[in-house]
């Protein structure tokens, strides 16, 4: 299995000087197995590049896995060259949503108020299939999806090819007691009102329990997982779907990873901090391979 990471950042593309090592896309990751599928998760503006590369090779059939529909996983699909090349297959897979289809999400995006080119004058044969948590295979290469934790229906992947596992998480963050997090000036809880229903609903454990359910999903050879805040950041941004990073790395720990890599990072981070973030964190859990992905970085497993 060859995995291969187009764009690394969230939120919002963040081209410039300062990202140029790690680079400024938005998040796509390609992954192509033994037998020669390829698989993308996301279409962040990382796919722009990775769709003329594919067209130079002339992949034909691509299956296309969206984690979540927020603009930075999706804006990139206008810009896909191999949507525009007769006779391609693209197979669109993403999170079932309750108001909109995926098809109906991703034509908006297209609309002519938005974008010059209608989704429907594109020449390649484009497939959709809205998923909830399931097993599919393609060829010899079985996918997983579990629930993500995010303010909109997200998946995570897991990717079974030829005796490895990858899983990919996409936006995601550690469950907790939305009831009882927030507290006021005196110390007591902005949901007092609620305090009742949570201890009879026994949510802390309903918590703890959906946190052991993603630990032991995220059990892989290869973890692509979303850290896209230090621990100080995340407790002025917990609730927005994101993870911290040494949440992330003791979770991965728990849960036998043999190579975890640190995923979507913040707008606003630049090479110099990832730069020293990085050294810090392989020193402060030296048992565990880890690092931040790069545009361009390559994974053979």
């Amino acid at each position: 299995m060859r995995v291969k990471f187009w764009g690394v950042r969230g939120s919002i593309a963040s081209p410039g000087k300062d990202t140029m090592i790690f680079g400024g896309n938005t998040s796509c990751i390609e992954m192509e197995d033994d037998d020669g599928n390829v698989f993308v998760f996301d279409a962040g503006t990382g796919i722009r590049a990775l769709g003329m590369d594919l067209a130079k090779r002339k992949v034909n059939t691509i299956n296309l896995f969206i984690t979540h529909t927020h603009w930075d996983h999706i804006q990139g699909f206008p810009f896909f060259t191999p949507a525009y090349i007769p006779g391609n297959t693209i197979n669109i897979f993403g999170p079932i949503h309750f108001e909109k289809t995926l098809q109906k999400i991703m034509d908006l995006q297209m609309d002519y108020a938005y974008f010059p080119i209608s989704m429907q004058q594109l020449n390649a044969k484009i497939n959709y299939r809205d998923l909830k948590e399931a097993s599919l295979k393609i060829g010899n290469t079985e996918i997983i999806t579990k629930y993500s934790n995010h303010p909109v229906t997200g998946l995570c992947y897991k990717v079974i090819s030829n005796g490895k596992t990858i899983v990919y998480s996409g936006d995601t963050e550690p469950y907790y007691n939305v009831l009882s997090a927030e507290k006021k000036p005196d110390g007591s809880s902005v949901m007092d009102d609620f305090a009742e229903a949570a201890e009879d609903e026994n949510i802390d454990d309903i918590v703890a329990e959906r946190n052991a359910h993603h630990q032991a999903f995220c059990k892989s050879d290869l973890l692509i997982h979303d850290a896209q805040y230090t621990e100080e950041e995340y407790k002025k941004f917990r609730g927005w779907g994101h993870s911290p990073m040494v949440e992330v790395i003791k979770m991965a720990e728990g849960a036998g990873v043999k190579q975890l890599v640190l995923n979507h990072h913040d707008p606003v981070r630049t090479d110099q901090e990832l730069l020293e973030i990085e050294p810090q964190l392989k020193k402060a859990y030296p048992n565990l391979d880890l690092f931040f992905s790069r545009e361009g970085m390559e994974i053979k497993l």
